[in-house]
C-alpha cells in the first residue's frame, strides 16, 4: 500500500502546483494588458502572485522538511509524514 501512497500524494501535490501556476500564468498572461491593470485591486494582483509563487514555495518547503526528517536520528521507521 506504502509503494503505491506515496508516489499517488506526490503526483497529487506536483499536479495540483502546476496547475495552479499555469492559472497564475493565464490570469497574468489576461492582466498583461495596461487597461485590464489599470482596473485590477490590490487583493486580485497578490492573488495572481500567489498562484505562481507559493505552489513552489510549498514543494520547497516540503523537500527541505523530508531532508530534515531523514537527517534526524529521532526518526522512527515507517513514519514520513
Amino acid at each position: 500500500m506504502d509503494m503505491f501512497v506515496r508516489p499517488a500524494r506526490r503526483g497529487a501535490v506536483v499536479m495540483a502546483a502546476v496547475l495552479s501556476m499555469t492559472g497564475g500564468m493565464l490570469l497574468a498572461w489576461n492582466l498583461v494588458r495596461p487597461a485590464a491593470l489599470a482596473g485590477a485591486s490590490t487583493l486580485e494582483l497578490l492573488i495572481v502572485i500567489g498562484l505562481l509563487v507559493l505552489p513552489a514555495a510549498a514543494i520547497g518547503a516540503w523537500q527541505a522538511d523530508r531532508v530534515a526528517t531523514a537527517q534526524s536520528p529521532a526518526v522512527r521507521a515507517g513514519d514520513d509524514d
